[in-house]
């Protein structure tokens, strides 16, 4: 999963117009946009009201798997400070340090920094080209169907023959 405390994972979709609440009812619904691209689909399933015994909808809104793509590379991520900004490097806390010593501390430490945002260049590069590669895929599916479709009843009428 997308690994999301669960207030987030209810509050990005309702701040970036993916879901929406109707007034007095606690279930998200999804904005017909998002169903028509793929995103999310809308679960309906009946149930039985315990009180009254009368039969209703309970609708819930689900992610689908291009929609978790999307949603992973759409969602903004904390990005660490950067610390090594010369207004930074002459803050008054390191008064006790000498400049030497904060440009060695640097120097020695600037390696992590690069590769924390490679990692984290790496995850979300990775997210793009998985959708990238499913907008490829999906028309060569629609080709592959159409073709069994369109030469399916000519081989069965050549067989016949």
């Amino acid at each position: 999963m997308a690994r999301v405390a669960g207030c987030k994972f209810v509050r990005w979709p309702l701040m970036n117009d993916w879901c929406y609440r109707r007034a007095g009812h606690k279930s998200l619904l999804a904005y017909a946009e998002k169903v028509k691209a793929g995103y999310l689909y809308l679960k309906q399933t009946p149930i039985q009201d315990v009180h009254t015994g009368e039969e209703r909808l309970s609708e819930q809104v689900r992610i689908t798997p291009l929609g978790l793509l999307v949603w992973k590379c759409l969602m903004i991520r904390p990005i660490p400070v950067v610390f090594n900004e010369p207004k930074n490097l002459l803050d008054e806390c390191l008064d006790e340090y000498s400049f030497d010593e904060i440009c060695k501390f640097q120097l020695e430490h600037v390696q992590d920094g690069i590769q924390e945002a490679g990692v984290r260049n790496k995850r979300v590069a990775d997210n793009l080209s998985r959708v990238r590669l499913a907008a490829v895929i999906s028309p060569m599916w629609f080709l592959v169907a159409f073709g069994f479709h369109w030469w399916g009843p000519v081989q069965t009428v050549v067989g016949a023959g």
